[in-house]
């Protein structure tokens, strides 16, 4: 069947927009970048295989450029579009947090990255290589995935693989889920709702699930990076239905349980709703900008003593 032939196209767009593919910095910002903030442009080489390139923004506070910034976040990006449409949410991110440096990759088959096919397991070892160079380029600051969409749940899955990787998972301090779904077969049902249309009943045939669900309950998920995870749903979300969201915030919630009845985290797990956002527009609303500036806060806090020495509470 011709969806089951096509689906790696349906699931990774890295076309749409129109020019996606092509436009470059100078195109976007033809005189001068948002005022105060410094870009450059980078490549990262993929290790599967290590031919892939990987065009890379990586964006900074101009008045920060002289000391090691405080946090690093990687961003994830949706199925469709590039690291440049990005700019105006990680310029509103910067500006409430000046401490902060933006690492966005474009993986495999978007923006102007080799044009290898798009797969789980080749989107999976292209973020690893960007996790890793942000561990090394800033191995002082605090690295934080911010992952939208369907890079959020990319996000859950590569961090369930990553015991005994070269990049351990201990090394991500903070984690941030943007509009989530569960998996791509619960999105096909999304889509396509009607019972007696076939596409709804396809999900077995599925190449590329991201079960993020899954992911998030594996018992190799790491607990502390469980209970310090936020998710953010979008409260008029057009495309991904904000429950899936809600369902992955209390999979989390569980698997970072140190003990039956006991949350020593409670204070740092959240689930936050921005009413009134679609699914690609959260970062216009101020309580998006006040409530990443208030979870960046929350990760400098020393570790716990659990977390530190492996203590439980009595």
């Amino acid at each position: 069947m011709m969806f089951v032939k096509l689906q790696r196209k349906m699931i990774y767009n890295g076309n749409a927009p129109p020019g996606s593919r092509t436009e470059s910095l100078a195109n976007v910002y033809p005189h001068c970048t948002p005022k105060g903030i410094h870009i450059d442009e980078l490549s990262i080489l993929s290790s599967q295989p290590n031919t892939v390139r990987l065009s890379t923004l990586l964006l900074r506070h101009a008045d920060k450029l002289d000391s090691a910034p405080r946090h690093v976040m990687v961003y994830f990006q949706g199925n469709a579009g590039n690291p440049l449409q990005c700019i105006p949410i990680f310029t509103a991110l910067l500006n409430a947090v000046p401490s902060l440096a933006i690492l966005a990759p474009a993986p495999r088959s978007y923006w102007t990255s080799s044009t290898a096919p798009p797969t789980q397991v080749g989107l999976t070892a292209d973020y690893t290589a960007a996790l890793a160079f942000a561990a090394e380029r800033f191995p002082t600051s605090h690295l934080t995935i911010y992952g939208h969409s369907l890079g959020a749940s990319i996000a859950l899955c590569l961090l369930s693989s990553l015991k005994g990787s070269p990049i351990s998972s201990l090394a991500v301090r903070g984690l941030v889920l943007e509009n989530a779904f569960t998996s791509v077969p619960d999105m096909l049902r999304v889509v396509f709702p009607q019972r007696w249309l076939p596409f709804r009943y396809l999900g077995r045939f599925v190449r590329d699930r991201w079960d993020a669900r899954a992911a998030a309950a594996a018992h190799i998920f790491p607990r502390d990076l469980a209970r310090r995870t936020m998710v953010i749903v979008s409260g008029q979300d057009e495309v991904v239905p904000p429950a899936m969201g809600r369902e992955i915030f209390e999979v989390l919630q569980a698997s970072g349980d140190v003990e039956e009845g006991v949350d020593c985290w409670a204070t740092e797990r959240r689930f936050v709703m921005i009413e009134g956002a679609r699914h690609g527009n959260v970062y216009g609303y101020l309580d998006w900008v006040k409530t990443m500036k208030q979870y960046f806060e929350t990760l400098e806090k020393p570790p716990r003593l659990e977390e530190k020495f492996g203590w439980r509470a009595p």
